[in-house]
Order: structure tokens, then C-alpha cells, then sequence
């Protein structure tokens, strides 16, 4: 501030509050020009102080580097020394008041309560007199005493309101309080006395004021909150417990020492056997490492490790900057270790100093002591320390077990009165009875995490359903109350069951039909072979099916592009059939070529892809092809490569040959009339036994009635259509009692299908069923959906819900 601190204190903490609003409590303190950045352990300490100075850049502020202490574990602010565990004193002040003399005369009083502004508490001056604070006191009963210190102020609130009820009633009263009293007493959920409290107090104007801290009394206030007994004791000399260390490298094998050493002389030998391969400094942090975990379980507090490199010592003292990226990470490891002691140290020794370590180091068991085994670096390991422990569901009956404490509220302390009898607490232990008579530890909400995760996908695990998961659970005698419900959530969102997980088999949405308004409104078409080469190296059938009359078009083709499919359409199409309204067919890269499509827009046809891996929606033309193909096998017997030349008397059978769906054939459906086949003029016909006599009139006879079917060809066509939405109107109801119904919404996450072609020709029988997870892009009318992956990149087809199946993160 351009203007300094001078008369501009509260200013001052506005400007810091509105500059670390983001951090404030989280992970800083600021007090006027004091900074306080706290932090967990050391990695997330390194990222505090990173977000900390971008803000300090932000705002353009400057620090004191004199005054800056960095990556401490116990510091003194504001008259506190803060601690990993508490906030306690500063030794200095408490001494200094300690050791002050008594005032010896009336001038040393005074001075005395100058000093600590005690005057301005006691004694209130108006008008140059000076008048003593009515003081309101009351001793609590027994029952009292056991309040909650919110409650004892409320209380006390009560006793000076019923004091002092006609200067209640008559004056607005101001409140002066560093707690939430207003809060307590005007919210919803308290007790029964608060109620009751909150409710006599409503009558009377009560203004709640926070208490304003000055700086200048920040001892006084300390110790006006926090009146302890102070015990003259001295202080007990700490010994802490030696430990050497040292690490191995050679060029096959990798090791580690560690010696510990008691006060009386007890030692405590341990050899690594490391696994993989390292240099020589790695090793000695891995040896280090090793021994400060063996410590901490040892539950020393105190230890001064030895090590015979300069320079892992020189890191962790910070005398030597690493500039190796995996040493930087070893050392960050190392240091999220070490907090954690009451105090630690690290000295570099000579080599003479250290030589049962190194022997450790390089022989292992050979040289004696415990074995362990390292198979991964320890900067790989995620290691967790609990802060701060939220209450467990095993807390009301361990406090039942041992002192036959119930907790508050009727419908709980009836639960836990009749429940406990099922319960057992055995060394510390929780533990549940089971009906088999075995007892199962009881375990918390993250150990069951932990059990899940073991008992499911661990070691020994099968990734099991939900209720195999949970009686294995039971059987390795761990409950805890939701043991069900967890197992359900724990195996539905297990990552590798649901890539893993079997097809589904069953269609996943009601069948659409697709129905032609007239005919050859709507054609199918696909792409069948390849067949036995045949003349013209033609291998390949190119097949239309009209929707509405069950016409086919064929076409024999030695190869298969987009060019030769937009020919075949307007020759074979529309050039004899008219313009097609639209053309379903598959996603094969002839049909999908910009080519294809690009034809398709400028004609006005409307081109319409099957979804992948969903041949149903283009079944009609699927249905045809393998008429076609059963036909062709009957025909050509031995001779192969004759298929084309009888290609065309397969055509005409199937187009005199009435269709089940319309009770006509195609020819009378295209034509208006039954077409003459070969066998009427072996064994005549009426008609053509009148056309061969020669009959009086029977060209007139026959023209007029070509001309009646043309005239009824409208009412044929009506009536194969009636017959066509019966016939699927069957094959719907039929096909919807075998669906297991799936609906997506937007945003929605799936895994769909492996595709064929994602699988590789050489992964054999281990691929995954499903991949993913895609998020749904769009939902379409026909019930396929838009998918994109997770970096917002869009899928190039439309997937049917057949494929997919729901993903549970």
C-alpha cells in the first residue's frame, strides 16, 4: 500500500482478505503483514507455496526475504507456536510473564495495567468518572458443568437476561462475543435446551458484535482463553536413535543396509534386496527411506541418521541442490518421511565409519540380520497419512462396550442397546458374531474400501459379482454394516468387469419398421461375395431390393468402387425405375464415398446408413442377398464358376414368385399383371391355349383386360400394403417380448463395442468386449446415438444402443 500501515490496519487486512480469498483457510493464514502457508505433507506443500507466489505476482507484492521461512514443521506466529499436532504458547512470552515481578508500589501497578490494558476491561469512564462493570455470576451444578462450551455461554446469556430482564426489556443490548452464538441460537437444528433458550430470548433486542482482535493483544487474549497451570518440570533430555545407512549399485545386483541403534545399545539390522535397477545415490535414498519407515512402525520419535554420501546428505540439509529429476523426486520422498519425527537429523560419516551397513548393503542375509524385499522404487508408492479422522460407525459401540455410554437420541440408543449384543470388543478390537459363531472384525469406511478392492481385484482376487464379493468378504471375516450395498456399487464400477464384462445379446430397443409409401420409393442395398471367380474375373454381386414390391437388381462385378456403384444406380435404378425417394444400405467405403454421397445429395435421394454393427436395420436387402445366394448354390452344383451365367434365371424365379409379406409377386406388383413362365407353354394355359385357337375377339378380350388390371393395380397395391403392416405389425410384437430395454441421454457415459477390426489379427481370446468410456453426443430419432470420447472428439458413425452399454466411473 502506497500509504503503509500507519493508522490503516483495518484497511490493510480488507486488501489481504480480497487478495487470498481463494486460499484463505485452506491453505493460508494472513493476519495484517503476517503470512502463514500450511500444508498437509511436503509434495502438497511445494504446491501451496507455487499457487501462493502466483498470486503474489498477480497483485505485485513484495516479500521481506530476511523474513521468510520455508518448509518449517514448528514456527511461531502471531504469539503461537504452531505445531504438526497443536497450537501451543510461545515458550518466550509465557516466560517472560512468568518470571515478571509483582508491582512493588501504586506507580508499578498503574504501569502494570497500562501495560496489559487491563483498565479499559475493568473500569468504563464517563465524564471523567469512572464507574465499576455490573458483574452477573452464578455457580453451575453438577449437571451444568457438563455443557458444551456454546451451551455454557448461552447459558450464561440466560442467567444476565433474567438478571437484568427490565434493562433487557428497556435498552437494545450489544452482544460482544468471539463465537457463533447468534448462529446457535437461530438455527434449525439444535437441542431441545437451545430451543428453549432461543425462545426466551426472542422477546428482548439482542445484538450479536465479534469481538475485534488487536494485535498489540494477542498474548492477553491467549491467555484469557487458555488459563492452564504451568508446572515447573524439567525438561527430559532427548536421545535419539542412531541409524546407518547405505546403498549398493553393481552390474547385476542392487542393495541396501540399514542399522539401528537404541539409547541402551539394542541394534536392529535390516538388508534390501532391490529388485530392479538403480544408481548408486538412488540406492542410498532407497536404504534411507527403508529405514525411516522400519523407525516410524518401531514408533521412534527421535532418530539421527549416518550415511557415508556427501551427497544425499548435503540434499536433505539443504546444502547441495539435486538437479537430477529422480533424485528431486527421492528427495521430496525422504522429506515426507521425516516430518513426521519429533525431531530429525542427517550427518555425512567417512566410509571407516560405516562399513557394517555397506556389508549389509552388498551381501544381504549372507552378513546377517532381517531380509526385505524392494520390487518397485519407493518414489512409485502412493503413502497416505490420516490428518484428521472423522467419526466411525463403530464409535457408539465401542463407547457402549467400554463405559456404557449411549449416544443422544431415543431411536439411536435404542439401536445401539439392542445391537450390541451382537457386538464384542476384544484387545482394542471390535469384532461382529456371526451366525456361523466366528467373529469378523469390525472395520471402518476406508478399510472396507480397501478390504473391497483386496478381495475383488487383489492378489487373490477373481472380479466377482456383487453377491460372490460379498460372501467372500464375510468368509474373510470383515463386516461392517453396508457390506451389501458397497459390494453392489464396489463390482458395478469396477473398470476392468465392465470392459471385460459378456455381449448382451438381447436387443436393446423396440424394433422400427420401415415402410415404403409406393414402390421403388425406398431401395436397399448391399454388397455380396466375394463367389468363385467367374468369367470376367467377376466375384462380386451388387444387390437392391425395393421395399415396397420386393423387386430385385443384380449386377455381376469383377470389382466393387464408388464409380461403379453411382453407374449401377442410375442405370439399373433410376433410369428404369424412376427416382428413388432413399437408399438404406451399410457403411462399407463404396456406399460412403463423397463420391456415392455427393451423387445421392445432388439427385435429392435421401441416403441413410445402417448403424454399425446393427444389420438389421438394412435386413430387407440382407434377407434378399441370402435368398440369392441359397438359389445359386442349387443351380450351379458342381460348376463354381457358372454362378453368373445363372444368375439371371434366379432373378426371375424370385420376381414371379409370390412374397409372403404382400401375397403378390413383384412382376404383378410392378407390372400390373402375372407374368407368362416357361411351364404355360409345355402344359398350356387357358390364356395360352386362347391365343394358340385363335378364338373369335380374344385380342380385344385380352386388351380390355389388361386394361381392368391396370385400372384395379391401385387397389393390389393398397391391399399388399394392408398386408405388409400386418405381417410386421406381427414381427414387432413378436421381436419386442425379447428386448432388454436401454435409453441414453445427452451427456450420458457408455462403453461400446470392440470393433472387429479394433480387435487385431493376434490377440486371439484376451481382447476386451468393451471399450471406452464415450460420452453421448446426440440422441437420434431412430434411436441410434452420437458418441464422442472424453477430449470432446467425435465418433465418424452412429451406434445403435445394441452396442452400448452404460459405464460407471
Amino acid at each position: 500500500m502506497p500509504f503503509g500501515l500507519k493508522n490503516a490496519g483495518a484497511t490493510y487486512q480488507r486488501m489481504m482478505n480480497r487478495v487470498f480469498r481463494e486460499q484463505k483457510v485452506r491453505n493460508l493464514e494472513v493476519y495484517v503483514d503476517d503470512l502463514m502457508i500450511k500444508s498437509r505433507d511436503l509434495e502438497s506443500h511445494i504446491l501451496d507455496l507455487e499457487e501462493t507466489f502466483k498470486t503474489i505476482r498477480k497483485y505485485k507484492m513484495r516479500l521481506n526475504p530476511l523474513e521468510c521461512v520455508f518448509g518449517a514443521s514448528r514456527r511461531k506466529f502471531l504469539g503461537h507456536l504452531l505445531t504438526p499436532s497443536r497450537v501451543e504458547p510461545n515458550p518466550d512470552k509465557v516466560r517472560a510473564i512468568l518470571e515478571l515481578e509483582s508491582p512493588k508500589g501504586a506507580k508499578e501497578v498503574q504501569h502494570l495495567t497500562g501495560t496489559w490494558a487491563v483498565s479499559s476491561v475493568l473500569v468504563r469512564e464517563e465524564g471523567k468518572k469512572q464507574f465499576p462493570i455490573y458483574y452477573v455470576s452464578r455457580v453451575l451444578k453438577k449437571a451444568e458443568l457438563k455443557y458444551p462450551i456454546l451451551e455454557k455461554l448461552a447459558f450464561a446469556l440466560i442467567i444476565s437476561a433474567r438478571k437484568l430482564r427490565p434493562y433487557f426489556q428497556a435498552h437494545s443490548i450489544q452482544v460482544v462475543t468471539d463465537h457463533p452464538l447468534c448462529r446457535i441460537l437461530e438455527g434449525v437444528e439444535h437441542s431441545r435446551r437451545l430451543a428453549k433458550w432461543s425462545i426466551e430470548l426472542s422477546e428482548f433486542n439482542l445484538d450479536f458484535v465479534p469481538r475485534v482482535a488487536i494485535k498489540a493483544h494477542v498474548i492477553s487474549d491467549f491467555l484469557a482463553d487458555y488459563v492452564v497451570e504451568v508446572e515447573e518440570t524439567e525438561a527430559p533430555l532427548v536421545v535419539a536413535w542412531e541409524m546407518l545407512v547405505d546403498g549398493a549399485s553393481g552390474r547385476s545386483s542392487f542393495g541396501g543396509g540399514v542399522i539401528l541403534m537404541s539409547p541402551k545399545g539394542t541394534r536392529i539390522e535390516q538388508a534390501l534386496k532391490i529388485h530392479f535397477a538403480l544408481t548408486n545415490n538412488q540406492a542410498e535414498y532407497e536404504a534411507i527411506i527403508a529405514g525411516l519407515r522400519l523407525a516410524r512402525e518401531l514408533g521412534i520419535q527421535d532418530v539421527r541418521v549416518s550415511t557415508d554420501s556427501m551427497v544425499v546428505a548435503g540434499h536433505i540439509n539443504g546444502e547441495f541442490e539435486v538437479r537430477e529429476p529422480t533424485l528431486q523426486l527421492y528427495l521430496v520422498k525422504a522429506k515426507g518421511i521425516n516430518v513426521q519425527f519429533r525431531s530429525f537429523s542427517i550427518r555425512h560419516v567417512q566410509r571407516e565409519e560405516n562399513t557394517r551397513a555397506d556389508l549389509l548393503a552388498k551381501h544381504g542375509p549372507q552378513a546377517g540380520g532381517t531380509m526385505m524385499e524392494l520390487f518397485r522404487p519407493s518414489i512409485e508408492e502412493g503413502e497416505l497419512m490420516e490428518i484428521d479422522q472423522e467419526g466411525s460407525w463403530m464409535d457408539p459401540f465401542v463407547t457402549f462396550l467400554t463405559s456404557g455410554r449411549l449416544p443422544e437420541g431415543d431411536l439411536e440408543r435404542k439401536r445401539v442397546r439392542y445391537t450390541s449384543a451382537y457386538y464384542l470388543l476384544k484387545e482394542g478390537i471390535l469384532y461382529r458374531k456371526t451366525m456361523s459363531g466366528l467373529l469378523a472384525r469390525c472395520v471402518s469406511e476406508k478399510e472396507a474400501s480397501r478390504v473391497l478392492e483386496e478381495v475383488h481385484s487383489g492378489e487373490c482376487g477373481s472380479h466377482s459379482g456383487s453377491r460372490t464379493l460379498e460372501g467372500r468378504v464375510l468368509r474373510q471375516s470383515y463386516f461392517w454394516p453396508a457390506l451389501r450395498k458397497d459390494a453392489e456399487e464396489f463390482a458395478r464400477r469396477c473398470r476392468k468387469c465392465q470392459e471385460f464384462a459378456p455381449l448382451q445379446l438381447l436387443p436393446a430397443q423396440r424394433l422400427r419398421i420401415i415402410t415404403a409409401p409406393w414402390p421403388f420409393a425406398i431401395w436397399g442395398l448391399d454388397l455380396v461375395g466375394p463367389f468363385p471367380q467367374a468369367s470376367g474375373q467377376r466375384k462380386f454381386l451388387l444387390v437392391m431390393v425395393d421395399y415396397f414390391s420386393k423387386w430385385l437388381e443384380v449386377k455381376a462385378l469383377a470389382k466393387v468402387t464408388s464409380q461403379v456403384v453411382k453407374n449401377f444406380g442410375w442405370g439399373e435404378i433410376i433410369c428404369r425405375h424412376g427416382l428413388p425417394l432413399a437408399i438404406v444400405t451399410d457403411n462399407g467405403p463404396q456406399f460412403a464415398s463423397r463420391e456415392f454421397v455427393d451423387f445421392c445429395v445432388q439427385l435429392g435421394i435421401d441416403l441413410r446408413f445402417a448403424s454399425v454393427h446393427h444389420p438389421r436395420s438394412n435386413g430387407q436387402v440382407e434377407a434378399a442377398s441370402k435368398i440369392i445366394v441359397n438359389l445359386l448354390k442349387k443351380k450351379v452344383e458342381n460348376l463354381k464358376g457358372s454362378w453368373v451365367e445363372q444368375l439371371p434365371s434366379v432373378l426371375w424365379a424370385l420376381r414371379t414368385t409370390p412374397n409372403t409379406a404382400t401375397g403378390e409377386t413383384p412382376f404383378k406388383l410392378s407390372h400390373g399383371s402375372e407374368a407368362v413362365i416357361p411351364v404355360e407353354f409345355e402344359v398350356e394355359s387357358p390364356w395360352v391355349a386362347a391365343t394358340r385357337r385363335g378364338d373369335e375377339g380374344w385380342q380385344e378380350n385380352n386388351g380390355e383386360e389388361q386394361r381392368l388390371s391396370l385400372d384395379l393395380v391401385e387397389e393390389l397395391k393398397e391391399l399388399a400394403s394392408i398386408r405388409q403392416e400386418e405381417v410386421k405389425r406381427r414381427m414387432s410384437k413378436y421381436f419386442d417380448k425379447h428386448i432388454r430395454l436401454k435409453q441414453f441421454q445427452k451427456g450420458d457415459l457408455v462403453l461400446k463395442k470392440v470393433d472387429a477390426a479394433g480387435r487385431g489379427a493376434s490377440v486371439g481370446k484376451l481382447p476386451p468386449n468393451w471399450e471406452g468410456p464415450f460420452i453421448i453426443k446426440e440422441v437420434l430419432k431412430s434411436g441410434g446415438y452420437h458418441l464422442q470420447d472424453v477430449d470432446e472428439i467425435p465418433l465418424d458413425r452412429a451406434r445403435s444402443g445394441d452396442d452400448l452399454k452404460r459405464f460407471y466411473p
